[in-house]
């Protein structure tokens, strides 16, 4: 264990208010990692006031280079957390749970995807963690998409490409390159996640939602049409990109829609498609 670790469960151990603390993430799944690897730590507290209200605390482990305040939800919950770079250890994400969720877990025996495929109780004051079930090692399984959701990201996929090519037919090629490589390649990436699902089988747990290790798990074929899709900071490379990949998510939702039993929308994605085309020319 690294000395940065050491020291943040010393510190958990004399916090009151902290009563679990808990490791989450590729430290703990199995997954190949390195010297950037993040250490995906949970905090199962009674009350998180002081963590948030007072940062002084993230400079007890090690000198921070710098440190990020996003907050999201699980389910009701508002979870605070910090994610902080140190300089001479790895990034460190602290997130802090209210440990009435952690006693959810335990009661109804059925663990969150980021705990299923591992994870490493470092911290249990109440004997509460111990009671967590095994990890199943199928967490973030790619399952099998429904029609309505195969054709909401259909939908959504070319409403961007239009969003994209009016914008770069404006000549207002940053927020054309902010579109593109947002919520554009968001729709493209999850059609492609289901092509591979769709073609080999579901239930994967090997391909990143977010596409962290595409290139390690998809052929060098694949990569090499995906790479095609992205552009310049140019109004001709912006279009041309555009083009390319609307072919090639046109291509790969036909299949996914063939291996579903869903009907492709053909003559809609047509109209479409001539609309963009007059906004390209």
């Amino acid at each position: 264990m690294i000395e940065i670790i050491k020291k943040i469960i010393d510190w958990a151990e004399n916090e009151p208010e902290i009563r679990a603390l808990i490791l989450e993430g590729s430290m703990v799944s199995g997954k190949k990692t390195d010297e950037l690897s993040d250490y995906d730590l949970n905090f199962f507290v009674t009350d998180y006031t002081k963590y948030i209200n007072c940062n002084e605390w993230l400079y007890s482990f090690d000198e921070v280079v710098i440190y990020q305040k996003p907050d999201f939800t699980f389910k009701k919950w508002y979870i605070p957390s910090r994610l902080v770079v140190y300089k001479h250890s790895p990034r460190v994400d602290f997130s802090f749970w209210n440990i009435d969720i952690l006693k959810q877990f335990v009661d109804i025996q059925r663990l969150p995807d980021f705990y299923k495929n591992g994870y490493k109780v470092f911290v249990d004051k109440d004997d509460i963690a111990s009671k967590l079930p095994q990890p199943s090692q199928d967490g973030y399984a790619i399952v099998k998409p429904s029609k309505d959701e195969v054709l909401k990201n259909i939908y959504d996929f070319w409403y961007e490409a239009y969003c994209v090519a009016k914008y770069c037919h404006r000549g207002n090629l940053f927020f054309a390159k902010m579109l593109e490589n947002g919520y554009f390649k968001k729709f493209l990436l999850q059609m492609v996640i289901w092509y591979e699902s769709a073609n080999t089988e579901w239930n994967r747990t090997d391909i990143h939602t977010e596409g962290k290790n595409l290139e390690s798990v998809l052929a060098k074929e694949q990569m090499e049409k995906i790479s095609s899709c992205f552009s310049g900071y140019s109004k001709d490379d912006i279009l041309a990109s555009i083009k390319v990949t609307t072919t090639f998510f046109k291509k790969y939702s036909m299949n996914v829609c063939h291996n579903l039993d869903i009907e492709y929308p053909l003559k809609r994605i047509q109209g479409i498609q001539e609309y963009i085309n007059k906004i390209l020319t």
